[in-house]
């Protein structure tokens, strides 16, 4: 086709952006180019067949085998519908995504998810099933591995013990990667609320209570997937600044909130509550595992008077 019989109309389709159609049969009026009644005819007819309107879903249907030859964005001559006008289509299609060159999308593939079994970071000896399949090796975690087929179908694939990056959750994503993720969570410390609030006596108890803290979610993003936490309080470790420690176990009653302290001098003490949590993490309704080790904390610092009796004559 020689360049003296060529027009060019840029535009958008179905079929990619930036679309540019070359049609000849036009004839060349000061500098432009002009088609003939019948390019213009062949011209609408190929727009309209590249609209949406015409019953084209760019993302579900099946390129004509005009643009199934053409998976590349260089430009390609096609005769249009036989009429001898030949147009040059350059751009790519959506089923080609951009990047590829002559390679067709693959198909979704299965996958293995891996569920962790033992909450890594926990102190103390293994307990449940973790103490009975004891993984040999520093940093490996026992797993139990589903294969997840493109249909949604799901089937047990074994167990293994492995490392949190070698765990993969999803495609591409390993356990490790969510697990940092809802560590990085910031967690409330909550506030602690004291009984004589204003100063303590020495040796009268004194009441310390802390608020703010319960039980709660968090949904993160994680390339293009969901990050689902649920956070629950486990203890509350008390220290009272002269020495004296003590922890509750988190029952979810009031009284597990609160702890008495009678302090045997004057002074100023830096009371101190760590509170233990752990979290169940889940990438896209599937559970990725547990964390027990995750902590916050509160402070206040406590003045505590004594009362001293004189004798007088």
């Amino acid at each position: 086709m020689t360049a003296g019989r060529r027009a060019a109309v840029r535009g958008t389709s179905a079929h990619g952006a930036g679309v540019r159609w070359a049609v000849a049969s036009g004839a060349r009026v000061r500098g432009a180019w002009v088609l003939g009644a019948r390019a213009r005819i062949l011209l609408a007819v190929l727009i309209a067949v590249g609209s949406p309107a015409a019953g084209f879903d760019g993302a579900r249907s099946l390129p004509s085998p005009a643009w199934a030859a053409s998976c590349h964005d260089r430009g390609v001559e096609v005769d249009l519908a036989g009429s001898g006008d030949v147009g040059v289509v350059s751009g790519h299609s959506v089923n080609c995504p951009a990047g590829s060159r002559g390679v067709p999308r693959s198909p979704p593939a299965p996958f293995y998810a891996d569920e962790i079994m033992c909450p890594p970071g926990r102190t103390g000896p293994p307990q449940g099933l973790c103490a009975a399949t004891p993984c040999p090796g520093a940093g490996l975690l026992f797993a139990l591995r589903t294969l997840h087929d493109p249909d949604g179908q799901q089937r047990a694939a074994g167990s293994a013990c492995m490392t949190l990056r070698r765990a993969r959750i999803g495609p591409g994503i390993s356990a490790a990667e969510v697990l940092a993720a809802v560590r990085a969570v910031k967690l409330p410390g909550g506030r602690i609320r004291a009984s004589p609030g204003g100063r303590g006596l020495a040796n009268v108890a004194a009441y310390f209570r802390l608020d703010g803290v319960s039980a709660r979610t968090a949904d993160l993003a994680l390339r293009g997937s969901t990050i689902h936490a649920e956070f629950q309080t486990t203890e509350y470790r008390w220290t009272f600044g002269d020495g004296f420690a003590w922890t509750s176990v988190a029952t979810g009653l009031p009284n597990s909130l609160a702890s008495a302290h009678a302090y045997p001098r004057r002074g100023r003490f830096e009371v101190v509550v760590e509170v233990a949590w752990s979290a169940e993490a889940f990438l896209d309704g599937r559970r990725v595992g547990r964390l027990d080790d995750l902590v916050s904390h509160a402070r206040i610092s406590y003045p505590v008077a004594e009362i001293r009796a004189g004798l007088s004559s």
